[in-house]
């Protein structure tokens, strides 16, 4: 099985500010998270329910430290 490369964050933050003026998005799962770039960015943006979900140990345990200190109450899913 081949690894798909990461999206970019650049790309990621596109697709975010178009959707960003819609009332309705509340929540935000980011599947293959690895360390959660895309899930700070998202709760950055004021989505307040975020989810990453990565199944890889060291990249789970850069992704739970990081998302405690950007947003204090977070965590990352194996």
């Amino acid at each position: 099985m081949s690894q798909s490369p990461p999206s970019s964050i650049e790309g990621f933050l596109k697709v975010i500010s178009k959707i960003r003026g819609i009332k309705s998005i509340n929540s935000f799962v980011d599947l293959g998270c690895g360390i959660g770039s895309k899930c700070a960015i998202a709760r950055i943006m004021g989505i307040n329910d975020v989810s990453g979900v990565e199944i890889h140990p060291e990249m789970l345990k850069v992704a739970n430290v990081l998302s405690k200190r950007q947003i204090g109450r977070a965590s990352c899913r194996e």
